[in-house]
């Protein structure tokens, strides 16, 4: 599934690979326990660098899509 060119522009200003502290803004700044526990969900692409978890952009748009 392929996300339409507004939700890209509604995003633009995050990079291509966000932080959770990002996530929370992007998703209307949820609690940081619920970032984590749909990061758990594996509701999202991420890589687990050291301590912390790096999420692609374009699984939480498509998260938005689902």
């Amino acid at each position: 599934m392929k996300a339409n060119d507004e939700e890209w522009t509604i995003f633009s200003s995050y990079p291509d690979v966000v932080s959770v502290k990002q996530l929370q803004e992007m998703l209307g700044g949820i609690s940081r326990n619920l970032a984590y526990r749909l990061i758990q969900e594996n509701n999202f692409e991420y890589k687990k660098i050291g301590r912390e978890y790096r999420l692609k952009k374009s699984s939480i748009i498509q998260y938005f899509n689902t």
